[in-house]
């Protein structure tokens, strides 16, 4: 169970903001010496741009004045980086940011201070441990600036529906930290049309396509390319969607007390695991090792596919081109496998956000801030970086340093919501047809306080030994289901 932060530890502290300032008419051009992130080619909502230029102006009023924050994602790579990040935030706010941003072990850190009542603005954060925060009564009632916001409620800067991802009984206590992509089947699409096959759609198509690639020499040297390579359990998501089986609880239902993947439904996703597993289809060291090993087999042409988040198709081929301008390598996510139905289900992750704790001492600025960040200049400095380090600008001509190259457009947004902006350095090639395939087929998995801790640990125990045939499975389904109802986690 996660560990209980006690609401007496943090102490209130200001009241609620009144409505949003009204939105200027200024045009943004005006704007751009002062806003590096400016987008000049996109046809940007006329509604934001004033919003925007109106919350700029706001800002010039807190000039001065300093916000606490931790961090899991935004800021610089290292902690010289993190100095220069928080100089870059200020010259562009003119607020001073006190950044800490652990290196590793976030959520113990994010956890015990929190309990400590230590003071910050801003908490990164995710859904699945707000879920928490939110029962504790420890993050700020956020609804009525949410509500008043220019920026947030237009629809161009985030769908509407987007926000019944985190609304508590029609309230709200974070903001989006980017957009959350979801985790498909990545195939080598140059492969694909080498060998003349269409992309799969069913779990036999899956199957047949791995031993196609694996036997028809796409490289070109004579290996045998694995099928399929990944890191524990949490890979496999696209098999048990030919199913209709998701991670988590079914049907995202934390009242359901059933668990899919310990379903008799899941036996035949079992038996089909560990036929390719058999058969070599499957990476052996598929319960042992880390991403950046199967990332580099995917780009070294030693894997056909794996199961990964959207962003990366398009980071996938940004770097193999980058390393290798002459490469046919063409990575692309694929909607599979369609359950009888066509159906697909494929896990979306779990919104990443931004709280206030009721013991912020700047709680009015932390949510000017949290506008910001979807603003032009906010989006730059958490995708592209840092001006003069990790990108350049010569005659509005964008372009990334060495040093940004290899941070990959990510110090914190990625992929961030706003529709009104365009990177001026370029799209990472595939991106967008990747989060179109999110945005059709995925949806968000529940998991409770007791699944990371408890649940995860049985089943991926499980899992590993009916795919590498230790027990049948009808027996380990069996086993599993045993040791879930023994614990008091399915019926």
């Amino acid at each position: 169970m996660t560990n209980p932060i006690s609401r007496r530890s943090l102490v209130q502290k200001g009241s609620a903001l009144g409505a949003a300032a009204a939105v200027g008419k200024i045009g943004y051009a005006s704007a751009q010496d002062a806003t590096p992130a400016a987008s000049p080619a996109v046809e940007a909502d006329a509604d934001f741009l004033a919003a925007q230029e109106q919350l700029l102006e706001d800002l010039k009023q807190y000039e001065g004045k300093t916000i606490k924050m931790l961090s899991a994602v935004a800021g610089g790579k290292d902690p010289e980086e993190d100095a220069l990040w928080a100089e870059e935030f200020k010259r562009l706010t003119g607020i001073t940011l006190e950044l800490t941003h652990p290196t590793a072990d976030y959520d113990q850190k994010r956890q015990a201070d929190l309990a400590a009542g230590v003071e910050y603005d801003l908490i990164y954060t995710n859904k699945q441990f707000m879920d928490v925060m939110v029962d504790q009564e420890v993050l700020t009632d956020i609804t009525e600036w949410v509500n008043g916001s220019a920026i947030l409620t237009n629809t161009t800067v985030i769908p509407t529906a987007e926000w019944d991802q985190v609304k508590y009984d029609d309230k709200f206590y974070s903001v989006f930290n980017k957009f959350e992509g979801s985790r498909m089947l990545t195939m080598r699409q140059d492969w694909l049309d080498k060998l003349g096959l269409p992309a799969p759609s069913t779990l036999d198509e899956v199957y047949n396509t791995m031993v196609a690639l694996r036997d028809g020499d796409p490289v070109g040297d004579g290996s045998k390319p694995i099928g399929f390579s990944a890191t524990g359990t949490y890979d496999f998501q696209p098999f048990f969607s030919a199913f209709g089986l998701r991670n988590g609880f079914t049907n995202a239902d934390p009242e359901s007390r059933s668990i899919d993947y310990a379903s008799d439904a899941a036996i035949e996703v079992y038996a089909f695991l560990n036929k390719c597993f058999t058969e070599g289809l499957i990476d052996p060291n598929f319960a042992t090792q880390d991403m950046a090993a199967v990332r580099n087999q995917f780009m070294t042409d030693k894997v056909s596919s794996l199961c990964y988040w959207d962003t990366w198709i398009g980071l996938f081929n940004a770097q193999v081109t980058a390393a290798n301008p002459d490469t046919e390598f063409k990575a692309v996510g694929v909607p599979a496998a369609a359950d009888e139905n066509g159906k697909v289900t494929i896990t979306r992750g779990q919104p990443s956000v931004w709280v206030i704790p009721i013991n912020a001492p700047e709680p009015e600025l932390a949510f000017k801030v949290l506008e910001w960040w979807h603003t032009f200049p906010g989006i730059t400095l958490t995708s592209l970086g840092i001006e003069g380090h990790d990108f350049t600008v010569t005659d509005g001509v964008y372009e990334l340093t060495e040093v940004g190259t290899t941070h990959a457009m990510d110090h914190g947004q990625p992929t961030p919501y706003n529709a009104n902006w365009v990177n001026p350095v370029g799209e990472l090639p595939g991106l967008r047809e990747a989060q179109a395939i999110t945005k059709e087929y995925a949806s968000l998995d529940y998991y409770g306080p007791d699944w990371e801790p408890t649940i995860k640990p049985l089943i991926d125990e499980a899992i590993v030994k009916m795919i590498l045939g230790d027990v049948t499975p009808e027996e380990g389904v069996a086993a599993l289901q045993e040791e879930l109802r023994s614990g008091g986690f399915i019926d």
